[in-house]
Parts: structure tokens; C-alpha cells; sequence
């Protein structure tokens, strides 16, 4: 295994991801039923007794 094989799995991830540029929403409803699906609690940040999802600072 080269030492930088890693580079082309996260372009490819990238790319993908760029279909949910403008539908940030349809992503996270995607991860949460991703998580669901396997049995694994998703990751949140918690303020006082809500789970919040980070927002974007841009």
C-alpha cells in the first residue's frame, strides 16, 4: 500500500459530497437514518436538554 492511497477515497468522498451542497438537510437526514440503520447513536452537541447540529459559520 502506497503511502498516500488515501488521497483518492476522500476526492471521490468530496465529489459526492458536493450533491448536497445546497441541501444540507437532505445530508443529515441521510446520516441519521445511516446511523439508525446500524444501531449506532449519532454523535450531537447538547445545549441544556436539546441535541443541536452544528451550524455553518459561512
Amino acid at each position: 500500500m502506497g503511502q498516500f492511497d488515501w488521497v483518492n477515497f476522500y476526492k471521490a468522498f468530496a465529489i459526492a459530497l458536493l450533491n448536497y451542497k445546497d441541501k444540507r438537510s437532505d445530508l443529515i437526514q441521510m446520516i441519521k437514518k445511516i446511523y439508525k440503520e446500524i444501531g449506532i447513536h449519532m454523535p450531537t452537541l447538547e445545549r441544556g436538554r436539546e441535541s443541536v447540529i452544528m451550524k455553518r459559520s459561512i
